[in-house]
Formats: structure tokens, sequence, C-alpha cells
């Protein structure tokens, strides 16, 4: 299973502008074309779709020009049954090849079908102890401390230090050894 950034997600399925993101694990699936991409991200305000996507949700009855990325969903579904682009024997899968729909996705046909297979879980199992594993690693720098200093820059957070080579970082005014940009703040994290 592979992860893209909300905001990358967002832009190739033609919403410019989000109002807002949080940190927030929430997976959202297009339930058609999002057999494999998943996107996390919680939306704060609403999003501002580019001109095809528009116009694809106000043919199914949309009005206004921001909606949540629920509503998106919502209106997608309706376009997909109001121009009857589904199979009426296989209700899952939609055909869109000679359609708007399927120009903005680029696709012929996709599935609706719920992806539940047990595979998918292991693999999300095996990330995250992956992940945890990751976390009881020890400093970056030292090699020794636990990591326990998070290092702050905007919105996001980088834990590959302890606190102690953490603060020198900040102190030096060095930047962020991750993403290299310049720390904010150091945050001392406690793990129980």
């Amino acid at each position: 299973m592979w992860w893209h950034s909300p905001r990358n997600c967002l832009n190739s399925w033609g919403i410019s502008e989000v109002a807002g993101w949080g940190g927030v694990r929430s997976y959202l699936k297009l339930g058609a074309v999002l057999y494999s991409i998943i996107c996390y991200s919680e939306l704060l305000g609403g999003v501002r779709p580019k001109l095809p996507l528009l116009k694809i949700l106000q043919a199914a009855g949309a009005q206004g020009e921001t909606f949540t990325l629920k509503e998106v969903m919502h209106y997608l579904g309706q376009y997909i049954m109001v121009r009857q682009l589904y199979d009426k024997r296989q209700q899952h899968m939609v055909y869109c090849g000679g359609d708007q729909l399927g120009e903005l996705l680029g696709l012929e046909s996709f599935s609706v079908e719920e992806a539940d297979c047990e595979e998918h879980k292991k693999e999300e199992e095996i990330q995250s102890l992956e992940s945890i594993k990751k976390l009881l690693n020890p400093c970056f720098l030292c090699h020794h401390r636990p990591r326990d200093g998070n290092i702050v820059h905007g919105r996001t957070a980088h834990l590959v230090a302890c606190f102690r080579c953490a603060k020198m970082l900040k102190k030096k005014r060095s930047p962020c050894p991750v993403c290299r940009k310049d720390i904010e703040m150091v945050i001392r994290i406690f793990m129980g």
C-alpha cells in the first residue's frame, strides 16, 4: 500500500484549493478509482474544484463552488447514477470511457467495490509495526539515547533525535535533519 500527500491526491482529482489540513488520519477513498490510491487527511474547511470537476458536480445537482470532500464524493456518486455509467448486472462496475468523468480520471472503467482483503489488513499491521520499531530506534545523532525530542517546524514535526540533541540543533540554529526546515521549537515526548 502506498500513501500520497492529501494535497497531491486532491490536485490529481482536479481540486485546487484546500481551506485547511489537520494531521489526523482519516482514510478517504473515492469509491471508484481509488482502489489502491488512499489519501489520509482531514479537511477543516472545504475544497474548491477546478472547472472540469466542478462541471461534473453541477451536472449532478451540486450548487455553489466550495464543497466538503464528502459532498464531492456524494455528487460524483449522483453523477454516475444519473448518467447510468454503471453496469446494470454488476453495479459496482462504472464505465466512463466516453464521458467527461472518464476524461477527468483518465480511465475507461473502474470498480467501486470495497477492497476489504485480509492482505490489506496485514500490510497495514506490518507498516504500523515498522513505524513503532522506528520510534524505538535510538537518537539519529548520538545513537544511544531514546528519541524523545520532537523537532517542530510549522504544522509538521519530526521525531528523530533525543531531547538533548534536538535542543542542541535548535540552539545552533541548525535545520531539521529530515527536511532541512528551520526548527521553531523542540518538544519533549513522553511515551507511556
